[in-house]
């Protein structure tokens, strides 16, 4: 993206229509922008959104590799499961472990695993992703919780265990889209600790 693109893409930002503005920087990409919008009324929500539209996905010239999509045992997005395998799509999830809900760490049933196997509730989360076959990057800035994050491959939750936590599902999201949240992410920019 060239100086002169992002700073329109700013101005119209803080106009107030993210959407907009991602439209006109993204315009020329109609193969990659077909493909998303077959996906997103396919999958009943553009983005993040949700409505109830179907779409068949065969016709787009660059099919998707990866959704990012919030998922988490609170909201395990099991409307998508179908749409998403016939596509070959992985899901990349988004809050992993419910934007670090208490409530969502504390259920019973990631005490008593994390006992059994000897991790912490996060690791136990991060497990069921990974069997489920999610793509699982969680966030943090503290050294322990990174390494904590990688040591979880020294174990298997049985097929129970993880309908137990599939069972949590809610259909709890922690994230509602509007566009002033969208530029927000757009302009976000990393902070990490330093040891």
């Amino acid at each position: 993206m060239n100086t002169k693109s992002l700073e329109y893409f700013i101005k119209v930002v803080e106009n107030g229509s993210f959407t907009k503005a991602a439209e006109e920087l993204f315009i020329s990409q109609s193969a990659i922008s077909q493909q998303i919008k077959s996906l997103e009324e396919e999958l009943g929500y553009p983005l993040m959104i949700r409505n109830k539209k179907g779409f068949e996905l065969t016709q787009a010239e660059v099919k998707p590799q990866v959704l990012q999509a919030e998922r988490h045992p609170y909201y395990t997005g099991k409307s998508d499961e179908e749409v998403l395998k016939r596509n070959d799509i992985k899901v990349m999830s988004w809050y992993p472990l419910g934007h670090g809900d208490a409530n969502l760490l504390n259920e019973e049933i990631f005490i008593k695993l994390g006992e059994k196997y000897n991790k912490t509730p996060a690791q136990i989360i991060m497990k069921w992703h990974v069997q489920k076959g999610f793509i699982v990057i969680p966030g943090s800035k503290n050294v322990d919780h990174i390494k904590d994050n990688f040591n979880i491959f020294d174990f298997e939750l049985t097929s129970d265990e993880m309908d137990k936590i599939n069972e949590l599902d809610i259909e709890k999201r922690y994230y509602e889209q509007d566009d002033s949240k969208l530029a927000g992410y757009a302009m976000w920019q990393p902070q990490y600790e330093v040891e």
